[in-house]
């Protein structure tokens, strides 16, 4: 069986998380099937030796499935890189529009507080005056009241 017949993609998967995992599995699968065939626990533990006990067409077997998943795997690492560099893209520029947007509050909480700061001194201004009439006012009365 050759690698187009295995497959029925096309050299292109898309990425898909989904396909990510099923492709884990897998290959998980095929770890599990190599071991057992070669009586083995372990990957790492894998030595050359092992596999001379093999059948020719079962090595075969294992060879086209170990460059299927590696074809699969590069076009799902493809596909995720590009999605990721995309979303790169699109965070630095969300990024950039919240910098801007904080800039924008921070210019209209600015103006906000000079425009209370002139309230402030225009009612501090209007108080001295009302204090200054007030103060006249009483003075007055004072030297009406004092004066019969």
């Amino acid at each position: 069986m050759n690698l187009a017949d295995r497959s029925n993609d096309t050299d292109s998967l898309g990425y898909s998380t989904e396909q990510a995992y099923e492709l884990q599995e897998e290959i998980q699968e095929s770890f599990d099937s190599i071991l057992g065939a070669v009586k083995c626990d372990k990957v790492l533990k894998l030595e050359s030796s092992m596999f001379s006990r093999q059948d020719k067409g079962a090595i075969t077997s294992w060879l086209v499935e170990a460059l299927d998943t590696l074809r699969r795997t590069r076009n799902l690492l493809r596909d995720a890189t590009e999605e990721i560099d995309e979303l790169k893209g699109e965070t630095d520029v969300l990024q950039k529009q919240a910098i801007e947007d904080k800039s924008e509050i921070i210019k209209l909480q600015r103006e906000v507080i000079e425009g209370k700061n002139e309230v402030i001194a225009g009612s501090k201004e209007q108080i001295k005056e009302v204090q200054s009439s007030i103060q006249t006012e009483i003075k007055s009365y004072r030297d009406a009241v004092c004066s019969q």
